[in-house]
């Protein structure tokens, strides 16, 4: 069964990068933009950064005694940069065009946010495994 569940992560995966380069390649064409590049992407870690971090600072802050404005500031920063995507991928394409590549825009940052949640949780446990690991010796040669 995980390998089933490997193959099929190994599948959408590739499906995806398929469907991203397809999209990539019509709005190249089309309008000389690509929605999916290295920058956009780059923006998407950064605004997921600012909004996620800043809501974990937030939540953290908020039952104790800790400056509440930094957390903030940080969220709306990430919305600002949020806001200036959309409006240059806008700038850049026409409404209908715009409003598709927006919406896997911002479907790709959402799962990329929750990714990075799992990533992180997951490399905290394998801190905490490795650290309470026992030494095995081995007694019968």
């Amino acid at each position: 069964m995980l390998v089933l569940k490997v193959l099929l992560l190994i599948i959408f995966v590739i499906g995806l990068i398929i469907f991203i380069n397809f999209i990539n390649t019509i709005y190249e064409e089309k309008f000389e933009f690509r929605p999916f590049s290295k920058g956009m992407f780059t923006m998407q870690m950064i605004i997921s950064a600012c909004i996620l971090g800043g809501m974990m600072w937030y939540d953290k802050i908020k039952g104790g005694n800790g400056d509440l404005l930094n957390p903030i500031i940080i969220i709306i920063l990430g919305i600002i940069i949020l806001i200036a995507t959309i409006i240059y991928t806008y700038k850049k394409t026409n409404l209908i065009y715009g409003t598709v590549a927006n919406f896997i825009n911002l479907l790709i940052l959402f799962i990329a946010s929750y990714a990075m949640i799992l990533f992180v949780l997951w490399c905290i446990l394998n801190i905490i495994v490795i650290m309470t690991a026992k030494p095995v010796y081995v007694v019968n040669k």
